[in-house]
């Protein structure tokens, strides 16, 4: 658990140094071209400037000594079906409690600029706070598995997250789209390292890598659902009805994990 929380403070402080450095980046190649900031130019030397420094992430890959895998004795060892009902109740809860913050990030911003009409600065102070608790809420993860076991800690930071969302269905101010999106963004962060490690204790070792594509796939659907539907709904009904669904739907992902934790058929006891 604390590997996984250091990779997500890792992912964290990469999307911060990311977000602050790429906002200056067209200014200084729109210089160094000597063309306008609006052009695209710019932009698209500041994206090549991101794929170039994205490849340096191979090297460090190259360096790694490769480990010794633990040898299983697959012929000593009874045959493991695949759970199939425990990894789709799982699949269910990933699948509803991303929707809240999927659409925090897919429309926070869009819903502070045209319905709150915050400037470009603002929206982009209100970004970067969130982002940057990203980088270190992940460090309260290990602390609340040692206590309560990740099972828990994904049901309390589901309900969390739908708790940050009422802020934002309910009060058209940009404190409260401040406070909910950072709430979103934190939980968000908390959640991720409790899942990789709980799904794979869900399983049997030989069940874990298809297991995670599984549930990768499943967050996945989460945000493209939220994608192709959330601007239908925006148009049809206001950003106050998309963030109300998804504080729904992030509920019942809540409850859902409760159930699995009350009914140990289904989930295998953590140590």
């Amino acid at each position: 658990t604390s590997a996984y929380a250091l990779n997500g403070v890792a992912r964290g402080v990469g999307t911060f140094a990311g977000t602050m450095v790429g906002g200056f980046l067209p200014m200084l190649f729109a210089t160094l071209m000597q063309q306008d900031v609006d052009a695209p130019g710019p932009y698209r030397a500041a994206l090549w400037m991101g794929s170039a420094l994205a490849l340096l992430g191979l090297i460090p890959l190259i360096l790694i000594s490769p480990a010794e895998p633990k040898q299983h004795h697959v012929k000593d060892e009874p045959t493991v079906p695949f759970p199939l009902l425990a990894v789709g109740l799982l699949v269910l809860h990933v699948y509803l409690s991303q929707l809240g913050p999927a659409s925090c990030q897919f429309f926070c911003s869009a819903y502070m600029d045209t319905t709150l009409l915050l400037s470009a600065a603002a929206i982009g102070l209100l970004t970067g706070i969130g982002q940057f608790t990203t980088i270190l809420a992940p460090l309260l993860t290990p602390r609340l598995v040692a206590r309560h076991g990740n099972g828990w800690t994904l049901m309390a930071t589901s309900l969390g997250t739908a708790l940050s969302l009422l802020p934002l269905a309910l009060i058209p101010h940009w404190s409260a789209a401040g406070v909910g999106r950072l709430g979103a963004l934190a939980l968000a962060a908390i959640w991720m390292p409790a899942l990789q490690v709980f799904q794979m204790e869900l399983v049997d070792p030989r069940w874990r890598t298809v297991t995670y594509g599984i549930v990768s796939m499943a967050m996945g659907c989460a945000y493209a659902s939220v994608g192709f539907i959330g601007g239908r709904v925006v148009s049809g009904w206001g950003y106050s009805t998309l963030f109300s669904l998804a504080l729904t739907m992030t509920l019942l992902g809540t409850v859902l994990m409760w159930g699995m934790l009350k009914n140990p058929a289904f989930v295998r006891r953590e140590e």
